[in-house]
């Protein structure tokens, strides 16, 4: 395996696994701070409206700097993310002033998980296209593995319990500590191991055009202009519906597994470390579906029709006192869906904007739209979901179903049934340009040339 591959693995995986310790707290120790569910919520969609802003940025920082300067200084700032996260414990709560703390961390963190997309750019200029899928389904499979891995670390900090002179760690403000040192780690790795891939190194179009041009500026009309071409809009829509049923189970599991199951962050870190493992097989059947060169849009397909109907149980089965099987199964078909949607579609995706000779050579700026389209669930999902897809433990218990959803909660099965809809609509574009060019060039005269016996030897 090439160096810069061990690298990103590495610096997913150490990623992953700060995420997962995370996530399963985070509405808990906003709780211990004395916040309110909503705030939680918000808090989320915080994070990642920081990401959302950050990515065109990096995008085009990529473009002009490469990859190590923009993530070392996004990194730094994750840095500084967790040492606020970890204060907030000794802020005073009057005004909530340790909620904002907390809220002001996890935007810092927000910013430094933008440069997730500079990985991505990195293999879209480092690669062809018909090797990103295998590349991106394993470094997806390394990330996974360190989900799988979080609930360790949620093992060791679970009974953190000591003081240094005044201040008090405890196993939710010590996921400062955790942050601070992974991000610092990752630092580390690209820093003294990870080369410079150039811009110029991504996939070539034949066409026609000197240098000038084809290092001419994106400008803001034409970006507009290419987002909103159905080829490219479709799969933006996409990640924007696949990122929304991924934000359903990481805003609402915890919430609603504590009320339903009575799971603190211990037992929820559990659950999603199972889920990523079972996602790791996944992703892994999708890399060796990839290698036997099965067509990315079947992968997807597949990966959309499974998704819809997950979610759709979903909706079902999380209700109170609900037996633990029952409450976490759909979750866990409907998590390993993702490898089928998430690798392939942005395979998809670089191979629509290296077919367009306005865009191939701004593979940085167009997989951050991708990404931003992503993001743009992830910041707009968390807050409407915790104030009207979940609900608060007084209205399961007084509701006769319940359940920890109200039916907007199926907005997921809608999204997905959408994105279904468009995917297939662009495979019918696709084979039928195919088909057309075919036709073309089997009507094609054969006119003679110097290759030809015509104009040969006469041998």
């Amino acid at each position: 395996m090439e160096l810069y591959a061990i690298v990103l693995a590495l610096v997913g995986f150490v990623d992953a696994m700060s995420f997962m310790i995370v996530s399963p707290s985070l509405v808990f120790y906003v709780l211990q701070q004395g916040g309110t569910q909503d705030q939680y919520g918000v808090i989320l969609s915080c994070y990642s409206l920081a990401s959302f802003l950050a990515k065109p940025f990096l995008g085009a920082w990529s473009d002009s700097s490469g990859f190590r300067v923009p993530f070392m200084a996004t990194q730094a700032l994750s840095v500084v993310g967790g040492i606020l996260y970890l204060l907030a414990s000794v802020v005073n709560q009057d005004g909530g002033g340790a909620v904002w703390t907390i809220m002001v961390g996890r935007v810092l963190g927000g910013i430094g998980a933008a440069n997730t997309t500079l990985g991505f750019i990195y293999v879209a200029r480092a690669l062809p296209q018909d090797e990103q899928t295998k590349m991106n389904s394993l470094l997806g499979t390394v990330r996974l593995v360190g989900m799988a891995l979080g609930p360790v670390m949620n093992f060791f900090v679970k009974d953190v319990n000591f003081s240094v002179e005044s201040f008090h760690f405890d196993e939710l403000n010590s996921v400062g500590v955790v942050l601070m040192v992974s991000n610092f780690l990752t630092m580390a790795l690209v820093y003294f191991f990870l080369d410079e891939v150039s811009s110029e190194a991504a996939p070539k179009n034949d066409r026609s055009g000197d240098k000038e041009e084809e290092d001419e500026q994106l400008s803001t009309t034409e970006l507009m202009q290419a987002i909103s071409s159905p080829d490219l809009f479709i799969y933006l829509f996409s990640m924007f519906s696949f990122m929304s049923g991924f934000q359903l189970i990481e805003t609402a599991f915890a919430p609603a597994a504590s009320d339903a199951l009575g799971w603190g962050p211990f037992e929820v870190s559990v659950v999603l470390g199972g889920i990523s493992v079972v996602i790791a097989g996944t992703t892994m059947v999708v890399f060796q579906l990839s290698s036997k060169k099965v067509r990315d849009e079947s992968l997807m397909t597949f990966g959309l029709i499974a998704g819809a109907v997950s979610y759709l149980f979903m909706y079902f089965c999380w209700f109170h006192d609900a037996p633990i099987w029952i409450f976490v199964l759909p979750m866990i078909t409907g998590a390993s869906c993702f490898p089928f949607m998430n690798g392939p579609m942005r395979s998809l995706f670089t191979e629509v904007v290296n077919s367009k000779p306005a865009l191939a050579h701004h593979q940085g700026k167009m997989q951050s739209v991708l990404s931003m389209s992503g993001n743009l669930a992830s910041f707009a999902a968390p807050a409407l979901i915790t104030k009207y897809v979940l609900r608060e433990p007084e209205e399961v218990k007084a509701s006769a179903d319940q359940r920890e959803l109200t039916w907007l909660g199926l907005f997921t099965v809608v999204l997905s049934l959408m994105s279904l809809s468009g995917h297939l609509f662009a495979v019918s574009r696709k084979e039928s340009r195919v088909d057309a060019k075919n036709v073309d060039e089997n009507n094609k005269p054969n006119l003679p040339n110097e290759t030809t016996s015509l104009m040969g030897d006469g041998v």
